[in-house]
């Protein structure tokens, strides 16, 4: 099925906002708080903000949210628009012929077309809505990779997306008494499925974890229903700081600057 270039156009648009939100007063936009920005994303939304921004940098002189707007323009023009040759939406040929930042915002506009969460009126109670999340995704030990999936932040609905952007802010505003050098950081975002063998989305949680000097490690989840009601919120000091932790991918938050 084609993608409709409209479809295109906002996945472009959020790349850009998701840049233009991290300029100072003065409109500029410091490669500091572009690596801050793409560590709280995640998915192909964090690889086409992360692509897009490296399009737009001026290298000689500081990048403006003039400079984004520009070059969104120019992306919507020369690498959507002169694609779509018969002007009926972009074929998987099409698509092939474009771009490899273009390419991503083609996986994000399917990703946002695909996105439909299920009713709040499921049939789950409030109850089994919270043990299924505690069970899928701990404080202690991370996502279970057969009870989640991680996604973006582009993946869950506007009202679950605010909670997890004010989650995010008290995760790294937190500090804990006693302990030298703390620091939180988010660890992933992530779909809750019903069971292991029934995929439906119960729940989105966001899980962060915290380490400090001389061995303290803690994990924070917030899980929210598709209405962005807080439906769990766990805590634990005694984190599981294994190598390779369940549902945990060592390259999340990294951005291509520091690869």
């Amino acid at each position: 099925m084609n993608v409709k270039r409209s479809d295109v156009h906002r996945a472009f648009d959020i790349a850009a906002k998701n840049i233009k939100d991290t300029a100072d007063i003065n409109s500029r936009i410091s490669n500091t708080s572009v690596r801050i920005k793409l560590a709280a994303l995640g998915g192909v939304e964090r690889d086409l903000t992360d692509m897009f921004v490296r399009m737009a940098d001026n290298f000689d002189r500081p990048l403006t949210v003039k400079d984004v707007d520009a070059v969104l323009k120019a992306a919507k023009e020369t690498l959507v628009d002169a694609y779509d040759l018969d002007n009926n939406g972009l074929s998987d040929d099409e698509v092939a012929r474009m771009p490899r930042v273009a390419q991503l915002a083609v996986e994000l506009a399917r990703v946002l077309a695909a996105n439909s969460p299920d009713p709040v009126d499921d049939g789950i109670s409030d109850v089994d809505r919270e043990t299924m999340v505690e069970l899928a995704c701990s404080p202690t030990f991370g996502a279970d990779a057969k009870l989640t999936r991680r996604i973006g932040l582009v993946e869950v609905p506007a009202a679950v997306r605010r909670e997890f952007e004010k989650s995010a802010a008290e995760f790294a505003a937190r500090s804990v008494a006693g302990v030298m050098g703390y620091s939180a950081r988010i660890e992933g975002y992530y779909a809750i499925y019903k069971s292991e063998t029934d995929h439906r989305v119960v729940g989105y949680a966001i899980y962060g974890v915290g380490d400090g000097e001389p061995d303290y490690h803690d994990g924070m989840v917030n899980a929210f229903d598709v209405r962005g009601k807080c439906v769990y919120s766990a805590e634990s000091n005694d984190r599981d700081n294994s190598p390779a932790p369940i549902g945990v991918d060592d390259d999340f938050g990294r951005s291509i600057y520091d690869r």
